[in-house]
């Protein structure tokens, strides 16, 4: 759980992104995919040397966001 509190002024969040790790590929992409929805991509998901996918994105409500798959879903 987590709050931004009750002020009713616009937050800005900086300095920190929310990890998300999937259990697979699929589940990874769908999550960054619906988090991209009117969001801005920071770094579109795509495989890295430590992950089969990785991505950063801010949602539409400006929370920046890392989705990530478990590093056991490497090949190779």
């Amino acid at each position: 759980m987590a709050s931004d509190g009750a002020d009713p002024a616009p937050q800005v969040f900086s300095g920190f992104s929310i990890s998300i790790v999937a259990d697979d590929v699929a589940s990874e992409q769908r999550m960054f995919d619906a988090l991209s929805v009117g969001g801005d991509v920071r770094m579109p998901w795509q495989p890295t040397f430590w992950s089969s996918g990785f991505g950063m994105v801010s949602d539409r409500f400006g929370m920046p966001w890392m989705v990530v798959t478990v590093m056991g879903d490497i090949e190779g």
